[in-house]
């Protein structure tokens, strides 16, 4: 992928060794594609706005794997333009959302409507990550994700899945 969009990218997993039921695996395997495709695609910037931007030109995509009680917990964080929660408010409009709830709107509050409102396909920058349709992924097996978002500093994308599935 750093060739095929001249990026530099250092991809850093922790918790490879995590154990993980096969079926939970399964699940996994879309969601983690498409937030690794839109970290690499959509969230790390090209060298070039990294340098302009003070940061260092190989951009960082981490995925740790860790068990927390009886679920597994999977973060996907990238160090690239975060998410441009101004484009939400326009988007959570269209569905019909009312304009004074989200004047009154925190950031937390925002970024939730990426899944709530089921609008995922909007653009955080040039394609977007599909929010609802990880969300939906992971449903049927008791999973979910939340997103924590700083624009320009980054994006973590944190999935809880059961540690079984029974």
């Amino acid at each position: 992928m750093n060739l095929e969009h001249a990026k530099n990218v250092q991809l850093k997993v922790e918790g490879a060794n995590t154990l993980i039921e096969r079926s939970v695996l399964e699940a996994l395997r879309e969601p983690l594609t498409e937030l690794l495709r839109n970290a690499f695609e959509n969230g790390i910037e090209d060298s070039t706005t990294r340098r302009a931007c003070g940061k260092p030109e190989e951009g960082l995509i981490e995925i740790k794997a860790t068990h927390y009680g009886n679920h597994t917990i999977i973060t996907v964080r990238d160090d690239g333009r975060g998410i441009r929660l101004e484009q939400i408010p326009t988007c959570a409009m269209a569905t019909g959302l009312e304009p004074t709830i989200l004047e009154q709107a925190t950031d937390e509050e925002i970024l939730s409507l990426m899944y709530e409102l089921g609008m995922g396909s909007f653009e955080t920058s040039d394609h977007g990550v599909e929010i609802d349709v990880v969300r939906n992924k992971l449903k049927p097996i008791g999973g979910d994700i939340k997103v924590d978002a700083i624009p320009t500093i980054g994006s973590t994308f944190t999935l809880s899945v059961p540690f079984k599935v029974y």
